[in-house]
């Protein structure tokens, strides 16, 4: 019997190679149409279907997928907010459908995460995110910027400070420009007895090298107080005026074709204003930079200069930001348009739903079913799972009726109402 179900699955397996073939020649002049291959998972449905991806966003030079403040809701919002139903495995799916077609069109594209991973959820402790940590390990940030409540308590500075641990981990990709290791941190007891100044928690900076662009990224964090004692937050008016972050930009400035700030604070923080006025002298006008904010838990965006842009992406993974922008040689050579040709054609940006639907409708998709790549749907399995052991989902209690945080507070479904007559 395996004998025989080897030849037929081989069987099977050729004549849709045959097929695919055949599907491949007649679509291969089209631009927006990608057929995976045959033994390609990263762009195969969850039932082993071929799809194609037209996705439905505008494409520049530099392109990038950004989740901002997600606060452990990597799970999706379940029936409670089901049009939030996307978890991380889904995410995932997204991504990897993207960036199938990217490379195949010849494209830049990265992936990147803006902070605040932890408190939320049940998935999240306080001060213990070793049930969290391994699902957003699987997600393929080519750049992860820290928010503010990973630094509150010190059991989870160390918890990601330890041999092997959250900032090992994403090593390079770990983007902290004004967060240091206090003299009193064990791992900087260990590592630098003997130097006269804190290091950074991670690094300063980093220069992504794509197909036709190279793209120098900074990780900003607000002037946060009330950290944990075994971290130094350094103001970022000190950190932009630093040797390093000049260094950053001397350094590289030949090779570099656009600016990328991951800024953990308010889309209107004036330190915004800070970063963008010390790389302008710095850089010059020409070069374009893109902000990508959050913290404030909003969708938001601003035109700060000519050519530079920022964005917010929202909260609890209800949307996943999109964003494309040019490079400095693309500025060049359109001078002579106007500032509103500029704006309108060069910087897009697009807020996503985080839902099932949304992702697949941005895929130029039709069905859900034809989501999930192999690695997201193991993803899903595994933050399902995951929640299981750790007793989340079972119901210990259910509302009668929602509850309003805007409604009177003598309104039958006022949540301010409940609070003060029942708890």
């Amino acid at each position: 019997i395996s004998s025989c179900y080897s030849t037929v699955a081989t069987m099977i397996f050729e004549i849709r190679r045959l097929l695919l073939l055949v599907v491949v020649s007649f679509v291969r002049d089209r631009r927006f149409c990608v057929v995976a291959a045959a033994a390609d998972e990263g762009n195969r449905g969850s039932n082993d279907v071929e799809v194609l991806v037209d996705p439905k966003l505008v494409l520049g030079d530099i392109n990038v997928l950004v989740l901002t403040d997600v606060h452990s809701w990597v799970a999706g919002h379940g029936r409670q907010e089901p049009n939030f139903d996307a978890d991380y495995g889904d995410v995932l799916s997204f991504y990897e459908r993207l960036k199938t077609y990217f490379d195949r069109n010849d494209h830049d594209f990265w992936f990147v995460s803006n902070g605040d991973f932890v408190d939320g959820t049940g998935l999240s402790a306080p001060g213990d995110p070793s049930s969290l940590v391994p699902i957003i390990e699987k997600l393929p940030f080519d750049v992860v910027n820290c928010g503010n409540h990973e630094l509150y308590e010190d059991s989870n500075v160390n918890y990601m400070t330890r041999p092997g641990g959250w900032v090992d981990w994403w090593g390079e990709r770990y983007l902290t420009a004004n967060i240091k290791l206090a003299k009193s941190n064990k791992k900087e007891q260990e590592e630098s007895p003997n130097s006269g100044s804190s290091r950074l928690l991670g690094n300063p900076f980093r220069l992504l090298k794509g197909k036709h662009s190279n793209l120098l990224v900074f990780g900003f964090l607000y002037n946060m107080e009330g950290a944990s004692s075994l971290i130094e937050i350094e103001r970022v008016e000190e950190a932009v005026n630093s040797t390093w972050f000049q260094d950053a930009i001397i350094q590289n400035e030949e090779q570099v074709d656009a600016i990328l700030v991951l800024a953990h604070m308010d889309l209107k923080d004036p330190l915004v204003d800070v970063i963008l006025t010390a790389l302008r002298n710095l850089v010059g006008h020409d070069m374009p930079i893109q902000f990508l904010t959050g913290h404030t838990h909003y969708r938001g965006e601003a035109q700060l200069d000519e050519w530079a842009v920022s964005l917010e992406a929202g909260r609890y993974l209800d949307t996943v930001g999109f964003v494309s922008f040019p490079t400095k040689s693309t500025v060049t050579s359109i001078r002579n348009w106007t500032r509103a040709e500029k704006n309108n054609t060069l910087f897009q940006s697009f807020f996503i739903e985080g839902s099932k639907r949304g992702l697949v409708e941005t895929l130029g998709l039709d069905d859900v079913n034809q989501l999930p790549t192999e690695n997201g749907k193991e993803l899903s399995e595994m933050i399902h799972r995951t929640r299981q052991e750790m007793g989340l989902l079972e119901e210990i209690g259910c509302a009668p009726h929602d509850y309003i945080i805007n409604a009177s507070v003598d309104a039958k479904d006022s949540l301010w109402g409940l609070y003060r007559d029942e708890v």
